[in-house]
């Protein structure tokens, strides 16, 4: 999924990803920016 910001915290647009099997594990920083963009 690709979000972007555009100063109003969305530009209106997602990619969607073929779902995939198993347990996800995010880099760090990845993880730390859907926290944040969840508590939007």
């Amino acid at each position: 999924m690709t979000l972007a910001d555009n100063g109003d915290g969305c530009d209106g647009s997602i990619e969607v990803a073929e779902p995939t099997r198993g347990y996800r594990r995010w880099p760090g920083e990845v993880n730390a920016r859907i926290v944040a963009e969840s508590f939007q």
